[in-house]
Protein backbone atom coordinates (compact mmCIF):
# COMPACT_ATOMS: atom_id res chain seq x y z
CA UNK A 1 0.00 0.00 0.00
CA UNK A 2 0.97 3.63 -0.63
CA UNK A 3 0.89 6.36 1.88
CA UNK A 4 -0.62 9.60 -0.01
CA UNK A 5 0.14 12.63 1.25
CA UNK A 6 -1.30 15.37 -1.03
CA UNK A 7 -3.69 16.08 -3.76
CA UNK A 8 -2.53 17.74 -7.40
CA UNK A 9 -5.67 17.62 -9.45
CA UNK A 10 -6.05 13.98 -11.01
CA UNK A 11 -3.02 12.79 -9.16
CA UNK A 12 -1.99 12.13 -5.70
CA UNK A 13 1.92 12.75 -4.46
CA UNK A 14 2.80 9.69 -2.63
CA UNK A 15 5.37 8.39 -0.59
CA UNK A 16 5.62 4.31 -1.98
CA UNK A 17 5.88 1.81 0.79
CA UNK A 18 6.63 -0.58 -2.07
CA UNK A 19 9.70 1.14 -3.30
CA UNK A 20 10.54 4.22 -0.92
CA UNK A 21 10.10 6.30 -3.61
CA UNK A 22 8.34 9.68 -3.84
CA UNK A 23 5.45 8.80 -6.85
CA UNK A 24 2.66 10.54 -8.51
CA UNK A 25 -0.34 7.99 -8.48
CA UNK A 26 -2.90 8.28 -11.32
CA UNK A 27 -6.02 6.49 -11.29
CA UNK A 28 -6.89 3.39 -13.70
CA UNK A 29 -10.56 5.25 -14.19
CA UNK A 30 -12.32 8.10 -12.71
CA UNK A 31 -14.26 5.71 -10.18
CA UNK A 32 -11.62 7.64 -7.49
CA UNK A 33 -10.07 10.50 -9.20
CA UNK A 34 -12.81 13.05 -7.41
CA UNK A 35 -12.97 11.18 -4.35
CA UNK A 36 -9.53 12.15 -2.43
CA UNK A 37 -10.25 14.69 0.44
CA UNK A 38 -7.81 14.40 3.03
CA UNK A 39 -3.89 13.73 2.93
CA UNK A 40 -2.41 10.79 4.82
CA UNK A 41 -2.43 7.04 5.51
CA UNK A 42 -4.14 5.29 2.18
CA UNK A 43 -4.31 1.49 0.95
CA UNK A 44 -4.28 1.45 -2.88
CA UNK A 45 -5.13 -1.92 -5.12
CA UNK A 46 -4.22 -2.59 -8.50
CA UNK A 47 -0.55 -0.71 -8.45
CA UNK A 48 0.52 -0.40 -12.01
CA UNK A 49 3.82 1.06 -13.04
CA UNK A 50 2.78 3.86 -15.83
CA UNK A 51 6.18 5.71 -16.57
CA UNK A 52 8.91 7.13 -14.09
CA UNK A 53 7.92 8.19 -11.14
CA UNK A 54 4.18 7.63 -12.39
CA UNK A 55 1.95 4.81 -10.79
CA UNK A 56 -1.49 3.71 -11.85
CA UNK A 57 -4.05 2.17 -8.92
CA UNK A 58 -8.20 0.56 -9.47
CA UNK A 59 -8.98 1.83 -5.95
CA UNK A 60 -7.65 4.22 -3.07
CA UNK A 61 -8.68 3.88 0.37
CA UNK A 62 -8.08 6.21 3.42
CA UNK A 63 -7.18 4.51 6.59
CA UNK A 64 -8.14 6.10 9.83
CA UNK A 65 -5.35 5.72 12.41
CA UNK A 66 -7.54 5.92 15.45
CA UNK A 67 -10.54 4.06 13.81
CA UNK A 68 -11.86 2.64 17.39
CA UNK A 69 -11.11 -0.69 16.72
CA UNK A 70 -7.48 -2.24 16.49
CA UNK A 71 -4.26 -1.20 16.19
CA UNK A 72 -3.92 0.42 13.19
CA UNK A 73 -0.34 1.95 12.33
CA UNK A 74 1.13 -1.00 13.54
CA UNK A 75 -1.24 -3.43 10.79
CA UNK A 76 0.96 -1.19 8.16
CA UNK A 77 4.31 -1.15 9.78
CA UNK A 78 4.14 2.64 10.26
CA UNK A 79 5.97 3.69 13.01
CA UNK A 80 6.95 6.76 15.04
CA UNK A 81 10.18 7.92 16.95
CA UNK A 82 12.70 10.45 18.26
CA UNK A 83 16.14 10.34 17.37
CA UNK A 84 18.87 9.77 19.58
CA UNK A 85 21.63 9.34 17.67
CA UNK A 86 23.09 8.86 13.88
CA UNK A 87 26.01 7.49 12.99
CA UNK A 88 28.43 9.93 10.73
CA UNK A 89 30.50 7.40 9.23
CA UNK A 90 31.83 7.53 5.93
CA UNK A 91 29.64 6.49 3.01
CA UNK A 92 29.78 2.55 2.70
CA UNK A 93 29.10 1.59 5.93
CA UNK A 94 26.46 0.33 7.80
CA UNK A 95 24.11 3.25 8.32
CA UNK A 96 21.77 3.59 11.08
CA UNK A 97 19.93 5.72 13.79
CA UNK A 98 19.22 4.85 17.35
CA UNK A 99 15.74 5.97 17.99
CA UNK A 100 13.54 6.19 21.17
CA UNK A 101 10.31 4.85 20.89
CA UNK A 102 7.31 4.60 23.28
CA UNK A 103 5.62 1.43 23.60
CA UNK A 104 2.79 -0.08 25.80
CA UNK A 105 4.60 -3.06 28.09
CA UNK A 106 2.92 -5.16 30.70
CA UNK A 107 0.11 -1.57 31.14
CA UNK A 108 2.70 0.91 31.17
CA UNK A 109 3.66 3.34 28.59
CA UNK A 110 7.78 3.19 28.18
CA UNK A 111 10.50 4.50 26.48
CA UNK A 112 12.82 1.77 24.62
CA UNK A 113 15.81 2.52 21.94
CA UNK A 114 16.13 0.75 19.00
CA UNK A 115 18.21 0.39 16.07
CA UNK A 116 16.84 2.00 12.71
CA UNK A 117 18.67 0.73 9.85
CA UNK A 118 18.30 2.82 6.76
CA UNK A 119 18.37 2.71 2.83
CA UNK A 120 18.33 5.78 0.31
CA UNK A 121 14.55 7.05 0.69
CA UNK A 122 14.87 9.31 3.39
CA UNK A 123 12.41 12.43 3.32
CA UNK A 124 11.06 15.80 4.21
CA UNK A 125 7.61 16.89 3.17
CA UNK A 126 7.40 20.82 3.23
CA UNK A 127 3.90 22.79 2.80
CA UNK A 128 4.03 26.32 1.29
CA UNK A 129 2.60 28.41 4.54
CA UNK A 130 0.53 30.43 2.51
CA UNK A 131 -1.07 26.79 0.26
CA UNK A 132 -0.99 23.71 2.11
CA UNK A 133 -1.87 22.59 -1.83
CA UNK A 134 1.90 23.24 -2.69
CA UNK A 135 3.89 20.49 -1.68
CA UNK A 136 7.96 19.35 -1.87
CA UNK A 137 9.33 16.50 -0.57
CA UNK A 138 13.47 17.02 0.12
CA UNK A 139 15.37 13.71 -0.35
CA UNK A 140 17.93 13.66 3.08
CA UNK A 141 20.74 12.25 3.40
CA UNK A 142 21.71 9.45 6.42
CA UNK A 143 25.02 9.09 8.58
CA UNK A 144 26.84 11.10 6.49
CA UNK A 145 28.82 14.83 6.63
CA UNK A 146 26.59 17.77 5.15
CA UNK A 147 23.63 19.53 5.12
CA UNK A 148 20.03 17.73 4.41
CA UNK A 149 20.39 15.55 7.05
CA UNK A 150 18.05 13.50 9.71
CA UNK A 151 19.59 14.82 12.85
CA UNK A 152 19.38 13.94 16.92
CA UNK A 153 16.07 15.18 18.16
CA UNK A 154 14.73 15.55 15.23
CA UNK A 155 10.58 13.27 15.26
CA UNK A 156 10.37 10.94 12.55
CA UNK A 157 7.79 8.55 10.85
CA UNK A 158 9.12 5.24 8.80
CA UNK A 159 7.31 2.38 7.45
CA UNK A 160 9.10 -0.96 8.88
CA UNK A 161 10.54 -3.62 6.92
CA UNK A 162 12.96 -6.46 8.31
CA UNK A 163 15.49 -7.05 10.46
CA UNK A 164 14.59 -3.17 11.81
CA UNK A 165 15.53 -2.02 8.59
CA UNK A 166 13.04 1.24 7.12
CA UNK A 167 11.59 0.90 3.66
CA UNK A 168 11.60 4.92 4.02
CA UNK A 169 11.90 7.72 6.68
CA UNK A 170 9.70 11.05 6.87
CA UNK A 171 11.87 13.86 9.15
CA UNK A 172 8.88 15.89 10.39
CA UNK A 173 11.85 18.36 12.19
CA UNK A 174 13.94 18.58 8.71
CA UNK A 175 14.29 22.77 8.31
CA UNK A 176 16.36 24.46 5.59
CA UNK A 177 16.21 28.36 4.61
CA UNK A 178 12.69 28.49 3.39
CA UNK A 179 11.48 27.20 6.68
CA UNK A 180 13.69 29.63 8.86
CA UNK A 181 12.17 32.34 6.75
CA UNK A 182 8.49 31.19 7.20
CA UNK A 183 8.20 30.48 3.95
CA UNK A 184 7.40 26.69 4.87
CA UNK A 185 6.96 24.58 7.13
CA UNK A 186 6.24 20.41 8.09
CA UNK A 187 2.16 19.93 7.63
CA UNK A 188 0.14 20.31 10.17
CA UNK A 189 -1.33 17.49 9.64
CA UNK A 190 1.39 15.33 9.20
CA UNK A 191 2.72 16.13 12.71
CA UNK A 192 -1.06 14.79 13.67
CA UNK A 193 -0.16 11.52 12.29
CA UNK A 194 2.88 11.47 14.48
CA UNK A 195 0.90 12.10 17.54
CA UNK A 196 -1.22 9.12 16.72
CA UNK A 197 1.09 6.67 16.07
CA UNK A 198 3.04 7.35 19.31
CA UNK A 199 -0.94 7.55 21.23
CA UNK A 200 -1.64 3.98 19.51
CA UNK A 201 1.83 2.96 20.43
CA UNK A 202 1.32 3.53 24.33
CA UNK A 203 -1.91 2.80 24.81
CA UNK A 204 -4.84 2.23 21.91
CA UNK A 205 -7.46 -0.29 22.15
CA UNK A 206 -6.79 -3.81 21.88
CA UNK A 207 -9.60 -6.07 19.66
CA UNK A 208 -10.74 -7.11 22.93
CA UNK A 209 -13.48 -5.60 24.41
CA UNK A 210 -16.74 -5.64 26.66
CA UNK A 211 -19.75 -7.20 25.23
CA UNK A 212 -23.43 -5.12 26.59
CA UNK A 213 -26.62 -5.72 26.34
CA UNK A 214 -28.66 -3.07 27.70
CA UNK A 215 -32.51 -3.19 28.83
CA UNK A 216 -35.16 -0.74 30.08
CA UNK A 217 -38.27 -1.43 32.18
CA UNK A 218 -40.22 -2.92 29.27
CA UNK A 219 -37.50 -5.11 27.70
CA UNK A 220 -36.43 -3.19 25.51
CA UNK A 221 -32.83 -2.85 24.40
CA UNK A 222 -31.58 0.87 24.49
CA UNK A 223 -27.84 0.07 24.03
CA UNK A 224 -27.20 3.97 24.35
CA UNK A 225 -28.54 4.16 27.48
CA UNK A 226 -24.87 3.60 29.20
CA UNK A 227 -21.34 4.63 28.92
CA UNK A 228 -18.40 2.90 29.75
CA UNK A 229 -15.66 4.30 31.47
CA UNK A 230 -11.90 3.37 31.43
CA UNK A 231 -9.31 2.90 34.26
CA UNK A 232 -8.50 6.64 33.73
CA UNK A 233 -11.71 8.39 33.45
CA UNK A 234 -11.49 8.66 29.63
CA UNK A 235 -15.16 7.96 27.71
CA UNK A 236 -14.36 4.03 26.31
CA UNK A 237 -14.52 4.23 22.41
CA UNK A 238 -17.40 1.40 21.59
CA UNK A 239 -19.30 -0.17 18.66
CA UNK A 240 -22.93 -0.97 18.74
CA UNK A 241 -24.20 -4.12 16.55
CA UNK A 242 -27.69 -4.10 14.21
CA UNK A 243 -29.32 -6.60 17.13
CA UNK A 244 -28.23 -3.66 19.64
CA UNK A 245 -24.64 -5.51 21.54
CA UNK A 246 -22.64 -2.56 22.33
CA UNK A 247 -19.36 -3.41 22.80
CA UNK A 248 -16.46 -1.32 24.65
CA UNK A 249 -12.87 -1.82 23.91
CA UNK A 250 -10.37 -2.25 26.60
CA UNK A 251 -7.87 -0.27 26.27
CA UNK A 252 -3.96 -1.66 25.38
CA UNK A 253 -3.08 -1.02 28.50
CA UNK A 254 -5.81 -2.68 30.57
CA UNK A 255 -5.85 -6.36 31.89
CA UNK A 256 -8.44 -8.49 29.18
CA UNK A 257 -8.85 -10.73 31.91
CA UNK A 258 -10.06 -8.47 34.39
CA UNK A 259 -11.03 -5.18 33.94
CA UNK A 260 -12.31 -2.38 36.42
CA UNK A 261 -14.59 -0.04 34.77
CA UNK A 262 -17.26 2.66 35.58
CA UNK A 263 -20.50 2.52 34.13
CA UNK A 264 -22.76 5.12 34.10
CA UNK A 265 -26.38 5.87 32.99
CA UNK A 266 -26.95 7.97 29.80
CA UNK A 267 -29.18 11.30 29.95
CA UNK A 268 -33.16 10.28 30.26
CA UNK A 269 -31.87 7.01 32.37
CA UNK A 270 -31.00 5.16 35.77
CA UNK A 271 -29.69 1.88 36.49
CA UNK A 272 -33.04 -0.08 37.96
CA UNK A 273 -32.20 -0.44 41.44
CA UNK A 274 -35.13 -2.02 41.63
CA UNK A 275 -34.44 -5.31 40.25
CA UNK A 276 -32.29 -7.32 42.40
CA UNK A 277 -29.06 -7.55 40.16
CA UNK A 278 -28.87 -4.39 37.34
CA UNK A 279 -25.73 -5.39 36.03
CA UNK A 280 -25.38 -9.12 35.73
CA UNK A 281 -23.51 -11.80 33.45
CA UNK A 282 -26.08 -12.99 30.67
CA UNK A 283 -24.30 -16.70 30.56
CA UNK A 284 -24.79 -17.28 34.37
CA UNK A 285 -26.85 -14.51 35.39
CA UNK A 286 -24.76 -13.94 38.19
CA UNK A 287 -24.25 -10.22 39.22
CA UNK A 288 -20.98 -8.09 38.38
CA UNK A 289 -19.51 -7.02 41.73
CA UNK A 290 -18.67 -4.00 42.19
CA UNK A 291 -15.03 -2.69 42.90
CA UNK A 292 -14.24 -1.71 46.48
CA UNK A 293 -17.82 -1.15 46.81
CA UNK A 294 -17.60 1.71 44.34
CA UNK A 295 -21.07 3.30 43.36
CA UNK A 296 -20.40 3.23 39.66
CA UNK A 297 -16.90 0.83 39.17
CA UNK A 298 -17.86 -2.71 38.32
CA UNK A 299 -15.03 -5.82 38.60
CA UNK A 300 -15.91 -6.89 34.88
CA UNK A 301 -14.19 -10.77 34.21
CA UNK A 302 -14.19 -10.73 30.55
CA UNK A 303 -14.06 -14.11 29.82
CA UNK A 304 -17.85 -14.58 31.85
CA UNK A 305 -19.27 -12.69 28.47
CA UNK A 306 -21.83 -10.72 28.06
CA UNK A 307 -22.92 -8.27 30.73
CA UNK A 308 -26.73 -7.23 30.66
CA UNK A 309 -27.42 -4.28 32.50
CA UNK A 310 -31.37 -3.01 33.34
CA UNK A 311 -32.33 0.87 33.51
CA UNK A 312 -35.33 2.82 33.74
CA UNK A 313 -36.39 5.90 32.48
CA UNK A 314 -35.94 8.88 34.31
CA UNK A 315 -37.45 12.06 33.85
CA UNK A 316 -35.81 15.76 34.32
CA UNK A 317 -32.40 14.17 34.45
CA UNK A 318 -29.25 16.40 33.96
CA UNK A 319 -27.20 16.43 30.86
CA UNK A 320 -23.93 15.67 31.74
CA UNK A 321 -21.24 17.31 29.72
CA UNK A 322 -16.86 16.64 30.25
CA UNK A 323 -13.60 17.06 28.38
CA UNK A 324 -10.87 14.61 28.89
CA UNK A 325 -7.17 15.55 27.51
CA UNK A 326 -4.54 13.15 26.57
CA UNK A 327 -1.36 14.38 25.87
CA UNK A 328 0.97 12.61 23.54
CA UNK A 329 3.15 10.74 26.70
CA UNK A 330 -0.18 8.87 27.23
CA UNK A 331 -1.08 10.70 30.34
CA UNK A 332 -4.95 11.78 30.63
CA UNK A 333 -7.18 13.79 32.89
CA UNK A 334 -10.46 15.78 32.64
CA UNK A 335 -10.63 19.49 32.51
CA UNK A 336 -13.05 20.16 34.80
CA UNK A 337 -13.67 23.74 34.09
CA UNK A 338 -13.80 23.29 30.64
CA UNK A 339 -17.39 24.28 29.13
CA UNK A 340 -19.19 22.46 26.30
CA UNK A 341 -21.75 24.58 24.04
CA UNK A 342 -24.82 22.48 24.09
CA UNK A 343 -27.71 21.70 25.08
CA UNK A 344 -30.52 18.67 25.24
CA UNK A 345 -32.70 18.57 21.80
CA UNK A 346 -30.63 21.25 19.65
CA UNK A 347 -29.36 20.18 16.47
CA UNK A 348 -25.83 21.50 15.81
CA UNK A 349 -23.07 21.75 13.06
CA UNK A 350 -20.59 22.52 15.55
CA UNK A 351 -19.45 22.11 19.06
CA UNK A 352 -17.69 24.63 20.94
CA UNK A 353 -15.27 23.49 23.99
CA UNK A 354 -14.08 26.69 26.22
CA UNK A 355 -11.88 26.79 29.19
CA UNK A 356 -12.11 30.72 30.64
CA UNK A 357 -9.84 29.76 33.59
CA UNK A 358 -6.70 28.68 32.35
CA UNK A 359 -5.08 27.43 29.07
CA UNK A 360 -6.59 24.23 27.67
CA UNK A 361 -3.20 21.88 28.19
CA UNK A 362 -3.72 20.74 24.09
CA UNK A 363 -3.15 23.97 23.37
CA UNK A 364 0.88 23.96 23.92
CA UNK A 365 0.39 22.49 20.36
CA UNK A 366 -2.42 24.51 17.76
CA UNK A 367 -3.68 21.17 16.45
CA UNK A 368 -4.73 18.01 18.11
CA UNK A 369 -7.15 15.42 17.44
CA UNK A 370 -10.83 15.18 19.20
CA UNK A 371 -12.93 12.34 19.53
CA UNK A 372 -16.72 13.70 20.21
CA UNK A 373 -19.24 11.23 22.20
CA UNK A 374 -23.43 12.35 22.10
CA UNK A 375 -25.71 9.94 23.85
CA UNK A 376 -22.89 7.72 24.44
CA UNK A 377 -22.36 7.72 19.79
CA UNK A 378 -19.01 8.27 18.96
CA UNK A 379 -20.05 11.34 16.46
CA UNK A 380 -16.89 12.51 14.97
CA UNK A 381 -12.83 12.17 15.11
CA UNK A 382 -11.11 14.52 13.47
CA UNK A 383 -8.45 17.22 14.02
CA UNK A 384 -8.89 20.41 15.53
CA UNK A 385 -7.52 23.65 15.75
CA UNK A 386 -6.51 25.56 18.93
CA UNK A 387 -7.83 29.40 18.97
CA UNK A 388 -4.69 31.86 19.45
CA UNK A 389 -6.16 32.78 23.14
CA UNK A 390 -5.53 28.88 24.40
CA UNK A 391 -9.04 29.18 25.78
CA UNK A 392 -10.95 27.22 23.49
CA UNK A 393 -11.55 24.85 20.58
CA UNK A 394 -14.43 24.00 18.07
CA UNK A 395 -15.21 20.55 16.17
CA UNK A 396 -17.23 20.77 13.07
CA UNK A 397 -19.09 17.97 11.81
CA UNK A 398 -19.36 16.52 8.70
CA UNK A 399 -23.36 16.35 9.06
CA UNK A 400 -25.66 17.92 11.39
CA UNK A 401 -25.94 16.12 15.02
CA UNK A 402 -28.84 16.40 17.73
CA UNK A 403 -27.63 16.56 21.27
CA UNK A 404 -30.00 13.32 23.00
CA UNK A 405 -27.64 12.69 25.52
CA UNK A 406 -24.76 13.38 27.97
CA UNK A 407 -21.69 14.95 25.28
Amino acid sequence: ADRLIDRNNTNLLAISSKTGEVVRVIPNNRSWGFAFTQPGLYRVWGLEDVEDGTVSADRIEYVDLLDGTSNVANTYKLKAGTVEATNEHAEGSTRYLTVLTKHNINGKATTGKQSLYANAYNWAVLESVKNDKNIDTVSLRFGEIGDRRIQKGDNILWIEGSNNAAKFIVDLSYSNDDVAKGFRQTPTWLKNMWNKVVYEQTRYTSSTSINVIVEDQNGNRVPEAVMFFDEKGLPMDNTISTDGVRSFFIPSSGNTDRYVATIKAAYGFALNTDVEKPVYYRNSGDAVEKYKNSADDYDIDVSNGTIVIKVKSVANDTLDTGVWQIGTDGASSEIAKAKIGAGIGNTINELTVTDTTSDLWAATETVASAKVFIGGKMIQSSNIEMEANHKSFTVKFDKAVTVDGDV
